[in-house]
């Protein structure tokens, strides 16, 4: 079991978690329309490694305060796994609290923090929001759902919820900060703090081409990232041939604590395998079906994902909509540009 702690600061909160010793998870609920990714705190003998430093600003200065509270060692290194926002929103604020810490990224991942992530706050962050929101703030004022049924009350509850979010997301816009990487790594990079080492690796491209895992051999936890997100994946702008590879080398290491990039810690790999699997199927899938010139829609209707969504998303409504878009939706098509050979490139939607 996991010791577990809450901080609630509406309409976001987080739970702290002790997965070993010294080693924290903040973590978010699921259910978020605006996600921000967990937060590892490794505390080794003389000083603390963050990996990722969530989407909220305000929250991130609670665990700033947090880490204080648990330890007086400065934090000396901030990992990102990648560079999506809500991971690395926060940085700025470490930043600024430990003056001294030194930013650790994949050398694609860094170039990635200048090139996309350095413009997204104030306007073009709010912009962003604003097109995001608007579809839904239409089906709302219409009481119609995206879908064009007539909104239930508890499906307008929910979309009120996400509008709320939006709103507040916005104005954190503003606190928004750019803060990029110091030590831009290729394949591996040991962090020292103290007795207790902390190795930073890539092991390929999954959910991003610059995807960080982080380990701490003598606890034998391991920290991912978003190349495992509970309790769906993510897999926008990811590299779905590849995916299943990373996934299982992560296997391999057997660890002890698996701390995804959404979703609670895990002692157990069973969630990890079926991830592997479902990206493994697609890939297989694709492969055999495509024909040169095929249209995705018609491609779309050869990939059979109904056994995994029944695995994954069950009958819940908020996973099986969340299934269709992030993987019936985006990794199959991700997969049908690999199969064209026109992979389109990562980076924020040009509004």
């Amino acid at each position: 079991m996991f010791a577990c702690a809450s901080v609630d600061a509406t309409p976001f909160s987080y739970s702290t978690s002790k997965v070993a010793e010294g080693i924290y998870v903040f973590a978010e609920p699921t259910g978020h329309a605006i996600v921000s990714g967990n937060t590892v705190v490794i505390v080794g003998d003389d000083s603390v490694a963050v990996v990722d430093t969530g989407h909220h600003p305000g929250l991130t200065r609670q665990m700033i305060a947090e880490i204080r509270a648990l330890t007086p060692k400065p934090v000396t290194f901030v990992v990102n796994t990648h560079w999506h926002n809500d991971h690395v929103a926060g940085n700025a604020e470490y930043a600024a609290a430990f003056p001294g810490a030194k930013f650790v990224a994949h050398a694609f991942t860094a170039r990635l923090l200048d090139s996309e992530t350095r413009t997204f706050q104030s306007a073009t962050c709010q912009g962003f929001l604003r097109v995001q929101s608007k579809p839904l703030r239409e089906a709302l004022a219409a009481g119609l759902g995206l879908d064009g049924v007539a909104l239930t009350e508890a499906r307008r509850k929910r979309y009120q919820r996400y509008l709320d979010e939006a709103d507040t997301a916005s104005a954190e816009c503003l606190e928004f900060r750019y803060r990029g990487a110091d030590l831009a790594f290729e394949d591996r990079v040991t962090l020292r703090l103290g007795g207790r080492e902390v190795h930073v690796m890539f092991l390929g491209r999954a959910n991003t081409a610059g995807d960080a895992v982080v380990v701490v051999p003598d606890a034998n936890v391991v920290a991912v990232g978003d190349i495992l997100v509970h309790p769906f994946p993510f897999a926008l702008q990811s590299y779905i041939g590849e995916w299943a590879a990373v996934l299982r080398r992560i296997e391999a290491m057997k660890p002890a604590v698996l701390v995804p990039g959404h979703g609670p810690p895990m002692r157990d790999l069973g969630y990890l395998a079926d991830i592997a699997s479902l990206m493994e199927s697609i890939d297989r899938q694709v492969r055999t079906a495509y024909r040169s010139g095929m249209a995705l829609e018609d491609l779309r209707k050869q990939v059979d994902l109904g056994e995994f969504r029944r695995r994954i998303a069950g009958d819940d409504p908020f996973l099986q909509a969340n299934f269709d878009a992030m993987v019936a939706g985006s990794a199959v098509a991700r997969a049908w540009q690999e199969a064209t050979g026109k992979l389109e490139p990562e980076g924020l939607p040009r509004l």
